[in-house]
C-alpha cells in the first residue's frame, strides 16, 4: 500500500518536453509541502530536535533522522485532515 500524500499541493501546470510533447506537472504532493514545512520549524529551533514516537520524547540528531521527522509530522497533519472530514 502506497503512502498517502493528499495530492498535488498546488495547482498543476503544463511541460513541454524536450521531445516536444506537452505534460501535465503537478509538481510536490501536500504531503511534501507538509514536509518542508514542518522542517523550517524543526531547524529553526535545534534544541527541539525531537519527535513524540509511543508517547515518548525521541531526540534526532542527523539530517536523515530529522527528514523522518519531518515527514512524520507531515503524515499526521495528513491523517488530522482525514479524520476532520
Amino acid at each position: 500500500m502506497s503512502q498517502p500524500d493528499g495530492g498535488p499541493a498546488f495547482p498543476g501546470m503544463w511541460q513541454q518536453e524536450p521531445a516536444g510533447n506537452w505534460m501535465w506537472e503537478t509538481g510536490m504532493t501536500l504531503r511534501q509541502w507538509f514536509a518542508g514545512m514542518a522542517l523550517q520549524g524543526i531547524i529553526a529551533s535545534p534544541k527541539n530536535h525531537s519527535i513524540e514516537v509511543n508517547h515518548k520524547k525521541v531526540y534526532v540528531t542527523s539530517a536523515e533522522e530529522i527528514s523522518q521527522a519531518a515527514f512524520a509530522y507531515a503524515d499526521a497533519m495528513l491523517q488530522q485532515g482525514k479524520e476532520k472530514t
